[in-house]
């Protein structure tokens, strides 16, 4: 009796499961991409979530792009569906023509039955930008099958009417079912007319919207807006955007919507950059350094032009490949900028040079006071290295020793070797310190330009993540 309940119980629960389901604008190159995928991938390990669209993708080519950057990082998202939408218009004066097109994808743990891309048709406005639909199967672990659709809908508002048309009627004309639209729609505080389309809210609440979409209300079951599904109670907003500290979350763009058939359980909202600015701050400080760097060797091969991958916008400032702080009259063109042109070029390389010559005589003279200390036995010399096996092991060394001699004497021509290791020691530690100071001052102008961190830097992005856990 006991075992055929259980397996009753166990029929019953069949094809149950909860999905979690995430979109995320990935804000494209903004203000280096290098660092900012690593922590864009922990955070998509932290939510777990099995399905993740994502919007402002950009792509060096097809099998280059940020999506696949992602992925190497995420080995358990094995499946992926990218496509581009539009090419980037590119500065005229710019030094560089990488990541040149944009476009959405989504990664996912569950397998992809089939995907597909769907053109928004475009409609007269003054957003130019392609706009385009993913639509995936995936196929769960129950063995259900769920429909994704992930959208980047125009910015302007009644293009925004046409596209949520466009994806109205892809869904009608594949006669879709148990289907999740994901994306950032760009929705307006004061104009949500399109979600309210896709929600099926009353056909007044449109407004302008009215003319275009009022064909389309009977076309197809309504959807739930997962976020006001999960959070009716305790009435949270749910802004995704911006995150940033001026103006704050001020608007909710991205969007979850879920048929009638699936049932929403959780919603949450991640990707808070204070977090980001305490784990990744060196190393955002290491990668704009060497950005410096390596436009004052541009500088010095007598490259010119504008050496940002992006626009710094109204805040920043593009020099030496790096944003900062201060408006855009404070742009500079390589090679003329004088925290990275030809001459910062040829002190660093002089400073590199000068910096390894001095710690080598560092070290010769530590190891000739340890040698002078141990009074020439190696099993003392190496107790106080604090290495006694493998490549250290003394028993290495029985052979050669003549040659060893040799090399010691070899070295002792070298006029400053010749000098007591002590005084040597001491000299060196001098002149270290003066080439410290003396760098530090000739390189003010380019630690100034690392240092001067806009604070969107310190964010993955300018969007939050908003994840939710259906019941299928």
């Amino acid at each position: 009796m006991k075992l055929l309940i259980f397996v009753l119980i166990y029929f019953m629960h069949v094809g149950d499961g909860k999905l979690k389901i995430s979109t995320y604008n990935i804000w494209n190159i903004m203000f280096g991409w290098e660092m900012r995928k690593y922590r864009i991938a922990r955070m998509v390990k932290e939510i777990d979530a099995d399905i993740i669209g994502l919007q402002e993708v950009r792509f060096n080519s097809l099998n280059d792009n940020q999506v696949n950057h992602l992925q190497q990082l995420l080995p358990k998202y094995k499946w992926k569906y990218v496509r581009p939408a539009n090419n980037i218009t590119i500065r005229d004066d710019s030094i560089t023509n990488t990541w040149i097109r944009e476009g959405i994808g989504l990664i996912s743990k569950i397998p992809i039955l089939s995907a597909s891309v769907f053109h928004l048709p475009y409609v007269y406005g003054p957003d130019t930008n392609k706009r385009i639909g993913l639509h995936a199967q995936l196929e769960t672990d129950s063995g259900k099958v769920i429909n994704v659709i992930v959208v980047h809908l125009s910015y302007d508002r009644q293009q925004q009417c046409s596209n949520a048309a466009a994806v109205l009627n892809f869904i009608h004309y594949k006669k879709l079912t148990h289907t999740v639209i994901l994306g950032d729609f760009n929705t307006y505080k004061d104009f949500d007319m399109p979600v309210q389309l896709l929600t099926h809210t009353s056909r007044m609440s449109l407004g302008k919207c009215s003319s275009q979409l009022e064909s389309y209300m009977k076309k197809t079951s309504a959807f739930q807006d997962a976020w006001k599904v999960v959070h009716a109670l305790d009435g949270d907003n749910g802004y995704t955007f911006s995150n940033m500290p001026y103006p704050g979350l001020e608007s909710r763009p991205d969007r979850i919507l879920v048929s009638s058939n699936l049932r929403p359980v959780s919603a949450e909202l991640t990707g808070d950059g204070r977090f980001y600015k305490d784990l990744y701050s060196g190393s955002i400080m290491y990668h704009r350094f060497r950005t410096v760097i390596q436009s004052a060797f541009l500088s010095y091969r007598g490259i010119a032009g504008y050496s940002c991958l992006q626009d710094c916008g109204p805040n920043g400032s593009c020099r030496c490949g790096v944003c900062v702080k201060g408006g855009n009259q404070n742009n500079c063109q390589l090679p003329d900028c004088v925290e990275c042109n030809s001459h910062i070029y040829k002190l660093y390389v002089a400073f590199i040079m000068i910096s390894l010559t001095l710690l080598i005589h560092l070290f010769y003279a530590v190891v000739i006071i340890l040698v002078t200390g141990s009074d020439y036995r190696r099993e003392e010399l190496f107790n106080i290295l604090g290495c006694n096996c493998c490549l250290c092991n003394k028993n290495l060394y029985r052979k050669g020793t003549s040659r060893k001699h040799k090399l010691l004497k070899l070295l002792q021509r070298w006029p400053l070797f010749r000098l007591p290791p002590y005084l040597l020691l001491v000299l060196t530690l001098i002149m270290l310190l003066v080439t410290y100071f003396y760098g530090k001052s000739v390189f003010a102008d380019t630690f100034k330009t690392v240092y001067s961190v806009m604070e969107e830097e310190y964010f993955p992005s300018d969007h939050l993540m908003l994840t939710v856990g259906i019941n299928i």
